[in-house]
C-alpha cells in the first residue's frame, strides 16, 4: 500500500470528484434534465480512464528506464 507521502493529492481530488459524478449520475441527477447525451456519470469514467493511463504509463516509463 502506497504510503501517505508518496500519494499525490492533486491526482486523489480528481479522483474524488469522479467517483461523485459517478454516483450523482447513478442517483438521476443530469445537467440538463432534458438532453440524455449530457449525463455525468460517463465524464466521470472518462476521467478514471485519462488518471488510469497517466499512473500506468508513468510506472512504465520508470519501469523502461
Amino acid at each position: 500500500m502506497a504510503s501517505i507521502k508518496n500519494r499525490n493529492f492533486g491526482l486523489d481530488v480528481i479522483r474524488f470528484f469522479a467517483i461523485w459524478l459517478v454516483l450523482l449520475q447513478h442517483g438521476g441527477f443530469t445537467i440538463i434534465p432534458n438532453l440524455q447525451g449530457l449525463k455525468i456519470g460517463g465524464f466521470g469514467v472518462e476521467i478514471f480512464f485519462v488518471l488510469s493511463g497517466y499512473l500506468i504509463g508513468g510506472i512504465l516509463i520508470k519501469k523502461r528506464q
